[in-house]
């Protein structure tokens, strides 16, 4: 598969997200997953469109620093890096610099 479209999208997320949920369920600490998916680099990658998280390196990494803001202390995501607050700012090199196939043309951001 080279590249997904809306509909695989969406159900890659869902499954990552029900796959989170049920690590969370069965005790694996927050930061944890965290610290496992954040900066994972895979297409779409970059503008999200969401102010809270408004860059991602996958969506892995978006689900991650969602993930950070919601169940994470401040220390916490200090620790890992990430702001304090919902305004984050790109940390890694872009996908499509990152050498990527496909990156430059595939985003986060809704259609």
């Amino acid at each position: 598969m080279t590249c997904f479209d809306d509909g695989d999208l969406a159900g890659l997320a869902e499954a990552l997200a029900i796959a989170i949920s049920i690590n969370l369920d069965g005790g694996v600490p927050a930061a944890h997953l965290v610290e496992k998916l954040l900066h994972t680099r895979f297409v779409p990658a970059g503008p999200t469109g969401d102010p809270a998280v408004p860059h991602a390196t996958s969506l892995a990494d978006y689900l991650a620093r969602q993930l950070a803001r919601t169940h994470l202390t401040p220390a916490e995501r200090r620790s890992l890096g990430l702001p304090e607050t919902g305004a984050e700012t790109p940390v890694a090199v872009p996908a499509a610099r990152a050498g990527l196939p496909g990156a430059a043309d595939r985003s986060l951001q809704p259609a």
